[in-house]
């Protein structure tokens, strides 16, 4: 028999992939591509996280994405304004 999981969390503001980190006092948010966790940064404001994290579920809509990499340089181009 497999484990039994609980409900995914959210996290305080109840936002989808942002998560409080107490012991270092940041928002850290992440998303999960071709089965693996992402990483995408600690914030230490919670709506930074939520953008960030929004602009990686944007790009994996499209049909063009492929690699973490093109992930990461999608968002830091779109936050930048470039």
């Amino acid at each position: 028999m497999g484990k039994k999981r609980g409900k995914k969390r959210k996290g305080p503001g109840n936002q989808k992939g942002v998560t409080w980190d107490k012991l270092n006092s940041v928002w850290r948010t992440g998303i999960r591509m071709d089965g693996e966790n992402v990483w995408l940064g600690a914030f230490k404001e919670e709506q930074d996280a939520i953008a960030v994290y929004k602009l990686a579920e944007e790009f994996m809509v499209k049909d063009d994405w492929n690699t973490v990499r093109e992930l990461k340089a999608y968002i830091k181009r779109k936050r930048h304004g470039l």
